[in-house]
């Protein structure tokens, strides 16, 4: 498991490291970023970042006495910690679904995204469930089951879907007029959820190559509608949609992510990029689908269907970056086969094989996450104002970006933890 330090906000701490190049909003010097990693130290008071400075700029940060010095070992960098946009938090990462039948128990829902905070993801984005599980647990006041921080978490609360259609685990009954949406939104804002999940398409088909299960949920005026709605809850709007249709219909409503978005085409994705639509495509799941199915094909799957799902949302992530739409990082954890330990690393590994160099993955896993999640500004970047929320990668990372993506240690502020001890007395060296 990597170290786990938080930093209080009572103490200053100045952290000496290797950053990478291209993850710096400013230049350290001529040349602008490039692909490598600079030294750099980073100054934290009060629990924010107060400054950065790099060794081949002039300026010097009057730091003065009382701060206490983090070394990060030269063998790593320090990046951003990560944002999850898509999770399941109620779900263990075995069952899904299946047999979903009750409230989660908090304890269970805490559980969970300790364990990812464990790994480096510091805020999570919950893609909602019929309980409300997620929202219910971190209002709860309930203790976590073991030490250790917990992420900040966006919660939807239970989804919108059409009654008769696809989506009775996401919430307890489906809606049958546009009317409802309002009591429905009312009823999210006094539970305190941050943003409203709209399911309108079906499943990928694990059988027949290219199919969306189930019909488009609501038509375009609908969806439009409860768009306006949610803004005037100040509610962003995340939306299940597979199949291009879906997708296409969602960017023209002005939803602010789709989740999943298979079988998208490079015409909608402009279209989302002119719109400034995010995609969240979640390829993690049906990747373990392939890796955990019998050889040969089932009743239930057809492994060439779901090996072209998979291909054809690598080649989009590809053509997505190329246009520039907003790519976030979810990895649906709590899926069958997506665990809360692995989740995020399977995702950056599968982004890896689309294409993306490491800088640009690490940029997706937190730049691109708050600006998802409407977090930027609060973390997601090495930025002075913004909570010091850090892992520390192996560097070989920035080589070869599909291993080495486990952090070695993980950087938090102690608000976020629950029965760590304090940090340690500095000079301390992350090991």
């Amino acid at each position: 498991m990597p170290l786990l330090y938080p930093l209080s906000s009572e103490e200053n701490y100045v952290i000496t490291a290797h950053v990478p190049e291209g993850l710096l909003l400013r230049p350290p010097g001529p040349g602008g970023p490039g692909s490598g990693s600079v030294p750099a130290k980073l100054f934290v008071k009060g629990g924010r970042i107060v400054h950065l400075q790099y060794f081949s700029a002039a300026d010097k940060f009057p730091a003065g006495g009382g701060w206490k010095e983090i070394v990060i070992p030269p063998r790593q960098v320090l990046a951003p910690a990560f944002i999850d946009c898509h999770v399941h938090a109620a779900l263990d990462g075995v069952n899904g679904f299946n047999g979903f039948q009750k409230p989660a128990e908090p304890q269970k829902v805490l559980e969970h995204l300790g364990r990812a905070a464990k790994v480096g993801v510091l805020a999570v984005r919950d893609g909602s469930d019929r309980f409300n599980s997620a929202l219910v647990a971190c209002r709860s006041g309930e203790p976590p089951p073991s030490p250790g921080p917990l992420p900040a978490l966006v919660a939807t609360g239970s989804a919108i879907f059409r009654q008769g259609c696809y989506g009775s685990f996401l919430a307890e009954k489906g809606i049958t007029s546009i009317k409802e949406v309002y009591y429905k939104l009312q009823q999210l804002a006094n539970m305190g959820a941050d943003q409203l999940k709209v399911v309108l398409s079906g499943l990928v088909s694990f059988r027949q190559k290219g199919t969306v299960n189930g019909p488009l949920q609501f038509s375009l005026p609908e969806m439009e509608e409860m768009v306006k709605a949610a803004s005037r809850f100040g509610l962003r709007v995340m939306v299940h949609a597979s199949s291009d249709r879906a997708a296409r219909l969602a960017a023209e409503a002005g939803v602010h992510s789709i989740e999943h978005g298979y079988f998208i085409t490079p015409e909608t994705l402009e279209l989302m990029a002119e719109r400034q639509v995010a995609w969240v495509p979640t390829v993690a799941p049906l990747f373990a689908v392939l890796e955990n199915a019998p050889a040969g094909n089932t009743p239930a799957i057809n492994r060439d269907a779901v090996a072209h799902a998979v291909e054809h949302q690598l080649e989009m992530i590809h053509a997505a970056h190329r246009s520039g739409v907003l790519l976030g990082l979810g990895s649906d954890a709590g899926s069958p086969g997506v665990g809360w330990d692995n989740g995020v690393a399977l995702e950056m590994g599968l982004f890896a094989r689309a294409g993306l160099n490491p800088v640009e993955i690490l940029k997706v896993a937190s730049q691109n996450g708050s600006r998802v999640l409407g977090l930027t500004g609060t973390m997601g970047a090495l930025q002075e104002g913004l909570l010091p929320c850090f892992v520390c990668l192996d560097r070989n990372f920035l080589i070869q970006p599909g291993a080495h993506l486990k952090p070695e240690a993980v950087i938090f502020p102690s608000s976020m933890q629950t029965s760590l001890p304090s940090s340690p007395s500095a000079p301390e060296t992350l090991l």
